[in-house]
């Protein structure tokens, strides 16, 4: 799965799933996290077990609301918001 922030005036196909945002840092930082090492890995083999996507599989996906700007949406701050240690981001970097 791989998430991308598009230009307002985009047509999307059929194959697409969209998530709509006034606020552009939230959708930089759900983009983020879809793209991440931690979601692909671990998270969408966990909630993706209906087989589809949409509100079913979001659904099932928690992501702690941010309370401040953060700037450095990488591996390293995703493990910190679900508190993995430095053997668990090992793990999901090799597998």
């Amino acid at each position: 799965m791989e998430a991308a922030i598009v230009p307002a005036d985009w047509v999307i196909n059929n194959k697409l799933y969209m998530i709509t945002s006034s606020d552009d840092s939230l959708l930089s930082y759900i983009c983020a996290f879809l793209n991440s090492r931690l979601f692909s890995k671990i998270i969408l083999q966990n909630v993706n077990f209906g087989g589809g996507k949409g509100a079913d599989f979001l659904g099932n996906i928690k992501l702690p609301l941010l309370t401040s700007n953060v700037f450095n949406l990488d591996e390293t701050f995703f493990a910190s918001i679900y508190g993995l240690s430095k053997e668990e981001m090992e793990f999901i970097e090799f597998q």
